[in-house]
């Protein structure tokens, strides 16, 4: 085995860690970082030889680095740039963080003054003694030059547990229920909110870790430095108040305005003594589940947001957060648990409600949750009977997940009052074949009514409970036809996203309507066959930068793309049976990443390499999986194919990724025999792929599957 630890902080940490690792001498490896040297050396045995030190940057990277960051290109063209920049880079010494800390200043103003400026800012002391307080006064200028609006929205983010994910919908929902966030006279709360999360990414002080197909940050993590540094000024303006659990007894401000608990497992954590909670607006907690909350509504009368994210102990399986609905200011609720809740009916109070958003099982969907008519963004899980009267609830702007399956066809018809719905989120757990393809119908019939949606998307939609062994969560998923949706003749003209995954919907050919989407940038969809005009009807869609087509069956003639369309295409992803794929010469000139997939039987020597990949100037990224072959003989294959797709690269610099998997690409594959628990490990198998870089994917990945990268 090769085991990667990351960034260990503490010896007691190590001391835990080890002793889940098997002693022997089977040429297994344990890989950790640290940034402290008698942990180090500690973690090797106390053997120095395989203590490996890392350097700072050379100065050749370190300008490339900043270079690179700064401008996108590694030059800049200004009098006087190279001696300014270079003194600047001296005195990052060398360190990455503060390197494009740093930049992300001189990204605003290409201006050799403000530059000076910002070089007379730094002093020497990261230069000649890298620390972390120098790292703080990089992090500080860094700070100081966001807009003052910003400013609040950065420091929020200190209620956020280290390399805790946090999702953008997230993060900008409680910035507007906290008000940092006002409307102006030409713009929403919505937009200013984007321009504001768009400012935080480029201020680098966050870090991507899902990124669509069209560039957006959609979740991200805070490097460990960065959220000291934030919560420092946290701290400094009384802004945040983050409690670990061993500090519970330390007498903090009587001013709390945001309160943070990072309980972990600790059971008997309470609440911090002498300290006022009255004026708390918001209060995340994490940890595990505890009766205090029985207190949360004479404890915290003003709470505008509530953030819970907490699993269950020995002696609790279930939560009733009926008390909740006492908070009547509240705007922003999330439940992130393994625990069942029963919310019953006691929604209909929290009518100040913006945002409900519930990750965790629920016995019952509350019934009177229709009555929240000021909602914008509802957030339930899978498999949710909702209650008729879903029309009620007419100022939604986000609704997932809406499982066809469970919710009658009177609330598919409802969907329709929904007139102001941008995000739309579909799925379908179980098969009832006469019920779904009335609900599709109807479906195709109300779409045309919502003319702001801008995305619509149909996927499964597994549990994401800690530790979730529930069936109901783990059935295998199901695959209906999406005809029902060709007859709509007025799609709605503004959406951008449209994902309707073949795991779930098939269409027999490409519909029409979508011809219309002027606006389309991203489009997934899976259909039996594909004919010559459907491949015109996409290269129409001047606005598409991401494209993942599922072909079911062997197409008629070779798919072949044309140079006059997918001008802003940066993501392909194709999946057929053969491997009958050819691109003209200044087709895509912007193409990235290219995903392919397809049967064994369906590849011989000439089709393996499209024709026309190597005029594909802008590609960086080539994967390929070819199913119904036995990884373990073809493993030598495997290595002469991905040599011939980087040979016919002419030395570009191109990842190549090949795969040889079991499952192939029929499309048509019956389940049905499948034991519960080969069920419950193929759907554990296709909500891992769900969540990687080829999320789309059909192939269900072998154990034994080879992989070869040039």
């Amino acid at each position: 085995y090769l085991i990667i630890v990351d960034d260990i902080c503490f010896i007691s940490t190590w001391d835990i860690i080890k002793c889940a690792l098997p002693d022997g001498t089977s040429s297994s490896r344990v890989l950790t970082t640290t940034q402290y040297d008698d942990l180090a050396v500690q973690s090797c045995g106390y053997d120095t030889k395989y203590v490996f030190k890392m350097k700072s940057l050379s100065q050749h990277d370190s300008r490339y680095l900043f270079f690179n960051t700064v401008s996108g290109s590694r030059f800049i063209y200004s009098p006087g740039s190279t001696e300014v920049s270079d003194d600047i880079i001296r005195k990052c010494g060398s360190l990455p963080l503060a390197i494009v800390s740093i930049t992300s200043i001189l990204e605003k103003s290409r201006k050799m003054e403000q530059w000076g400026y910002v070089n007379k800012s730094l002093g020497y002391n990261l230069m000649k003694n890298p620390t972390l307080e120098g790292i703080k006064q990089v992090l500080d200028l860094s700070y100081n030059n966001l807009s003052e609006h910003l400013k609040p929205c950065v420091l929020y983010l200190s209620i956020y547990q280290e390399d805790y994910v946090i999702c953008k919908d997230d993060l900008v929902n409680q910035w507007l229920a906290e008000g940092f966030i006002c409307a102006t006279k030409d713009h929403t709360k919505e937009e200013i909110s984007e321009a504001c999360f768009g400012e935080l990414v480029s201020s680098k002080m966050i870090q991507p870790v899902h990124i669509d197909g069209n560039g957006d940050v959609m979740s991200f993590v805070i490097q460990h430095m960065v959220l000291n540094f934030i919560r420092y000024k946290s701290i400094e303006e009384n802004f945040v108040t983050v409690i670990h659990h061993s500090q519970t007894a330390t007498k903090l401000s009587d001013k709390v305005r945001r309160l943070s608990l990072h309980f972990g497992n600790v059971k008997d954590a309470k609440l911090p003594i002498n300290m006022r909670l009255s004026q708390v607006r918001t209060l995340a907690f994490f940890g595990a589940y505890k009766y205090w909350w029985r207190s949360i509504k004479d404890q915290f009368p003003l709470l505008q947001v509530l953030i819970l994210h907490f699993w269950h102990d020995e002696d609790i399986i279930s939560f009733d957060p009926t008390i909740i609905s006492q908070l009547f200011r509240l705007k922003y609720l999330k439940i992130t648990s393994d625990v069942t809740l029963e919310l019953q009916t006691k929604t209909r109070g929290l009518q100040c409600l913006e945002t409900l958003k519930i990750d965790a099982r629920i016995s019952t969907a509350p019934l009177d949750t229709t009555h929240l008519s000021g909602l914008l963004h509802l957030s339930l899980p899978a498999d949710t009977n909702l209650a008729n009267g879903i029309g009620h609830m007419t100022s939604l702007h986000t609704f997932g997940y809406f499982d066809l399956s469970y919710n009658s066809v009177e609330n598919v018809l409802s969907l329709g009052k929904l007139t102001n719905l941008r995000n739309l989120q579909l799925t379908c757990s179980t098969i009832q074949p006469n019920s779904l393809e009335i609900k599709l119908q109807c479906l195709g019939f109300i779409l045309q009514k919502l003319s702001n949606l801008k995305s619509v998307t149909m996927s499964t939609a597994g549990s994401s409970c800690v530790n979730s062994t529930d069936a109901s969560s783990t059935n295998i998923s199901v695959r209906i036809s999406g005809d029902g949706l060709s007859s709509m003749s007025s799609p709605p003209a503004l959406v951008e996203r449209l994902e309707l995954l073949p795991r779930i919907c098939i269409f027999s050919y490409l519909p029409k309507w979508i011809s219309l989407l002027s606006k389309l940038r991203i489009l997934k969809i899976g259909v039996r066959e594909l004919v010559r005009n459907d491949i015109d009807v996409l290269m129409g869609l001047r606005a598409l930068t991401d494209l993942s087509l599922h072909v079911h069956t062997k197409p008629t003639e070779i798919i072949f793309f044309g140079r006059l369309g997918f001008k802003a295409l940066k993501y392909l992803k194709i999946n057929c049976c053969v491997a009958w794929l050819k691109f003209d010469m200044g087709a895509m000139p912007i193409l990235y990443k290219l995903n392919l997939g397809y049967n064994v039987d369906g590849v011989d020597q000439e089709s393996t390499i499209p024709d026309g990949i190597q005029d594909l100037y802008g590609l960086k990224e080539i994967s390929v999986k070819i199913g119904g072959a036995d990884p373990e003989k073809y493993d030598r294959r495997a290595e002469e194919l991905a040599f011939m797709i980087d040979s016919g690269l002419h030395d570009r610099c191109v990842s190549v990724t090949l795969q040889f998997v079991r499952q192939i690409f029929d499309f048509n594959e019956d389940k049905s025999s499948l034991t519960q628990e080969e069920q419950r490990k193929l759907k554990q198998q296709e909500i891992l792929e769900d969540d990687s870089d080829e999320e789309y994917d059909e192939i269900i990945q072998d154990s034994g599957e080879q992989e070869v990268k040039q």
